[in-house]
């Protein structure tokens, strides 16, 4: 859907119409997402914990609030300390551990709410030291092109971003969809979480990997 926007001011008329285009632009690269988490974690892990190698159905979104760790595929580590935001997509064989005592959200993201992993598993994703096969059809689509999100994922937010996530955060965890309006609240602090990662490339802090 357009946003229409009527004025009789003109000398403003060219400014409000850039507007508008860029806001239909932005709204058409968001329609076809029905962004969803099914799977949600909050807590800490201690020093020297490791999560063994695994591949995922879904997009995994991991904030750090505190702490320091790493997540580590067969190409690349990704360090992670207060601020970090890393989303790790499907089948990317990876592993995760904690260098100090580490505060993590994690959060499942389906792009499009249509994920069969996350609606048949109990949890959607399969470790390679078990006999389960990971099946390609259960895997989560990517989100679309114009989104320019490439993965792994791997931001760090700056002081005056972190507080607004983690209230975001909090507010998901807190509101479970037990009514219109609680599933509606709950959706609209995924949006704000989501939010972080469709910045625009240059305007986060750089983060730290080899």
């Amino acid at each position: 859907a357009s946003i229409l926007y009527y004025t009789k001011r003109k000398p403003d008329c060219i400014e409000e119409k850039s507007i508008i285009i860029r806001t239909n632009r932005y709204l058409a690269a968001l329609e076809p997402l029905r962004p969803q988490s099914l799977v949600c974690w909050h807590g800490e892990w201690p020093a020297g914990w490791v999560e063994k190698n695994r591949r995922l159905y879904d997009y995994e979104l991991v904030y750090v609030s505190s702490g320091k760790g790493r997540v580590a595929t067969g190409e690349r580590s990704y360090y992670c300390d207060a601020g970090s935001l890393v989303i790790i997509p499907p089948r990317l064989l990876h592993y995760s551990d904690a260098e100090s005592g580490m505060e993590r959200w994690c959060l499942h993201i389906d792009w499009f709410g249509k994920c069969l992993a996350q609606k048949t598993m109990e949890m959607p994703y399969v470790f390679t030291d078990t006999d389960e096969t990971f099946r390609e059809e259960l895997a989560a689509e990517p989100p679309p092109p114009e989104c320019a999100l490439e993965f792994p994922l791997h931001l760090r937010l700056g002081e005056e971003q972190r507080e607004p996530m983690l209230a975001a955060l909090r507010e998901l965890f807190m509101y479970p969809p037990e009514t219109l309006a609680a599933a509606a609240y709950r959706q609209s602090a995924l949006w704000r979480i989501l939010s972080f990662a469709l910045e625009t490339p240059g305007t986060l802090a750089p983060a730290l990997c080899d």
